[in-house]
């Protein structure tokens, strides 16, 4: 079985190699396309270190993304088609993970897992969100992750690839598509890949284009009442992201955010966690679990860890116990607000493999879990 990868650039070479090295350790068989429509040379400069493990490439002006995708999957002929943008990564071993099902489950069209959002500086920032099992939610939101979201060719096929004319919301409606299409969908409870958030990219870009596509997909999908709590959803992950102190985030992110809590009350949904830590307000009962990729050819040596209250840690890296010294506190910035942070020290003696995993415990309570830096 081989992966069909399309890996489209504009920018971000200094990404490049983590997601270039993400690729290389998979224990798959791949064909791997890089599209690159950067203006300059520094993305090629990048893949000259390469081209041994690239099978189709273009360094030209493009007509978008997903034109750029839908070509690099045109030009190579894997069963399972993907894509992973420029400035992301995947966790070692998750192809080989992905392949063993689409093998032991013939009948299954789409593999998606989870996701790890990450900074640009690759510091842990929250689990991706809005993850389901249940595809039948896709209709009123994107529940997948796009890295870590895996397609037959022939479903992929069947519904006539990308829509090369979206910008921003390409991979939601192709799922949208696929699930129209009685294509079957498989959660895979692992970690996938990783995901840098960060104000450049184009999912946190706010851009009036990007809601004109948004709100296309919910029309064609769901009722005026589900469109219209779906496109308060959108807007609070926004605002969620932001991390300046803006009119619009100091005055609507509070009313979005009581609104959510109404809605999941009403719903009378529980409280959901993944790794024992609740997407984005990073809340934890007692423990939870942390893993993060590393590809970079420096040890990683320190681990800064920061909570809103003083804790007692029971942490462990690569199967041994590690000590977190207490640091004192200070200000730091969490969705928006200022806040004062417990902060916490360690140092790794040693690297084992490429996943970083910690797990973290209080004995005193709730706490929550400000950031998690490794250097």
């Amino acid at each position: 079985m081989i992966f069909s990868i399309s890996v489209p650039v504009y920018g971000h070479a200094e990404f490049l190699p983590h997601t270039l090295e993400s690729i290389r350790c998979q224990p798959v068989k791949v064909e791997l396309a890089v599209l690159d429509a950067t203006p300059d040379d520094s993305v090629q400069r990048v893949l000259s270190t390469y081209t041994d493990m690239i099978d189709y490439a273009y360094h030209r002006q493009d007509d978008g993304q997903a034109a750029a995708i839908q070509e690099g999957w045109d030009k190579t002929s894997g069963e399972i088609v993907c894509w992973l943008n420029a400035d992301d990564y995947y966790f070692p071993d998750a192809l080989a993970t992905v392949r063993e099902v689409f093998l032991n489950k013939p009948d299954i069209d789409v593999v998606y897992g989870h996701a790890v959002y990450l900074s640009a500086d690759g510091n842990f920032q929250t689990y991706f969100p809005s993850i389901s099992e249940n595809s039948s939610l896709l209709k009123r939101k994107c529940i997948i992750c796009q890295p870590s979201c895996f397609v037959r060719r022939k479903a992929m096929e069947r519904v006539g690839g990308l829509n090369t004319a979206l910008h921003y919301t390409m991979d939601w409606d192709f799922w949208l598509r696929l699930y129209h299409a009685n294509c079957s969908f498989y959660f895979l409870n692992e970690l996938i890949s990783a995901v840098r958030v960060y104000p450049n990219t184009k999912t946190l870009s706010g851009s009036a284009e990007r809601y004109r596509e948004i709100k296309d997909i919910l029309r064609a999908n769901v009722s005026w009442k589900h469109r219209k709590m779906s496109l308060l959803g959108f807007r609070y992950y926004d605002l969620v992201n932001r991390t300046t102190g803006s009119l619009e985030r100091l005055v609507l992110y509070p009313i979005l955010s009581v609104l959510a809590r109404l809605h999941r009350w009403r719903a009378k949904r529980k409280t959901f966690r993944i790794r024992g830590l609740k997407p984005w307000t990073n809340f934890v009962e007692d423990a939870c679990e942390v893993s993060l990729p590393w590809y970079s050819q420096d040890v990683p040596r320190d681990v800064t860890v920061m909570t809103d209250m003083p804790v007692e840690f029971s942490s462990t890296f690569a199967g041994k116990s590690i000590a977190l010294e207490t640091c004192g506190t200070r200000q730091t910035i969490f969705l928006g607000q200022k806040i004062k942070a417990c902060v916490y020290r360690a140092k790794l003696q040693e690297h084992a493999g490429q996943v970083l995993s910690f797990q973290l415990r209080s004995y005193k309570g709730p706490w929550r879990l400000l950031s998690l830096e490794v250097s």
